[in-house]
């Protein structure tokens, strides 16, 4: 029997393919459904509601039309994405935002079929601050085309990592937009002062990548890594394509993104899917994420996190080797797409399952 359902994503259709986590729902519904119309408007919305079973959205603020609407057709909705709760590095949050906005998310999350977090800590926040109806975790998720074979992975980080060691030079990478919230919020600021610290205190050769779309806060780190005297070791570059920032993950040996807040930390997951450890924060969703196979700052200090690169540092070949193979079996075994579609199927088909917070 056909199915169909419709896939709300309220951005323009450029971003659909560009931001891994629609292309990894879009192939999920794919699979679950015969027919998925994507829509980027409630007016979209509006044309294709006929014979849909479910309407799957992102985002609670913008889909609350799309749930009242569906309320008064009977139609189930599910909906997702991340609320920053609290954002530590001031950083727009909930709190901060308009009343509309506050408004609109209740509205969502209270009357949705159903809300799907994408990790433990966003589950946690919300439900312990906000009425959530049948509250859902589906954690994130590689795409389903992302994955390399194992194999693959080890020979790529083998041959980089002996490029490095003849050069006597470890490289960290970083991807963020350059803009002064997302420098904030990823802890850009106290890694410099980090390295700074590392530069002073041991032999180290090192180099710091920084890459990511370009925006309003490239001349003031360039500004701040000039008066630091790190000109000679970090390096920022912007918009690059794909295939370049793939060969940034294979040859590099740490991905550093001590953040403030994450709702669950994409980029580390995409570090790791080439292999690549990471070191993070305490805070919100980003221990979910590396567990036992990376690194984690318990303070956002620049004392604490050169305390982690330094740890990362005295690791010898072995134990590398070891690391990055840690970092590989997390990721298939926690965040694959076979994981997240698994958990989607018992969440839209089967309306008995419960994953719960």
């Amino acid at each position: 029997m056909p199915t169909k359902a419709i896939f709300f994503v309220p951005v323009q259709k450029k971003y659909l393919s560009k931001w891994e986590y629609y292309q990894v729902d879009y192939d999920a519904l794919s699979q679950l459904f015969s027919n998925v119309v994507v829509c980027t408007s409630i007016w979209q919305v509006l044309r294709n509601m006929w014979g849909a079973q479910l309407i799957y959205c992102w985002w609670w603020h913008q889909s609350m039309p799309v749930v009242v609407l569906a309320k008064i057709f009977k139609i189930k909705t599910h909906v997702t994405g991340a609320i920053h709760m609290f954002d530590l590095s001031g950083a727009p949050d909930y709190y901060t935002k308009g009343f509309l906005y506050k408004l609109s998310a209740k509205i969502s999350l209270a009357f949705a079929d159903r809300n799907l977090f994408i990790s433990y800590d966003q589950c946690s926040q919300i439900t312990s601050h906000l009425n959530v109806n049948n509250p859902v975790v589906v954690r994130s998720s590689l795409t389903k085309d992302s994955s390399f074979s194992c194999e693959h992975i080890l020979n790529e980080r083998s041959v980089h990592r002996a490029e490095n060691q003849a050069h006597n030079r470890v490289r960290f990478l970083t991807v963020a937009w350059h803009t002064l919230d997302q420098y904030k919020r990823k802890g850009v600021f106290e890694t410099l002062s980090a390295l700074v610290i590392l530069k002073e205190r041991t032999n180290f050769d090192f180099e710091w990548t920084i890459v990511g779309g370009d925006g309003d806060g490239v001349e003031e780190l360039r500004a701040k890594i000039v008066k630091l005297g790190l000109e000679d070791r970090v390096s920022i570059y912007l918009d690059v394509s794909p295939e370049e920032k793939q060969a940034f993950f294979f040859k590099s040996d740490l991905y550093i993104q001590p953040s403030w807040c994450e709702g669950f930390g994409n980029a580390v997951l995409e570090a790791m899917s080439h292999g690549l450890p990471a070191l993070v924060s305490r805070y919100t969703a980003q221990p979910e994420v590396v567990g036992s196979a990376g690194f984690v700052t318990m303070e956002m200090t620049a004392t604490s996190i050169f305390d982690q690169l330094h740890e990362f540092l005295q690791f010898d070949d072995e134990q590398k080797s070891r690391l990055v193979a840690n970092v590989i079996e997390r990721v298939e075994n926690e965040f694959s797409f076979a994981r997240r579609y698994k958990d989607l199927k018992e969440v839209c088909i089967d309306s008995r399952v419960q994953i719960s917070c």
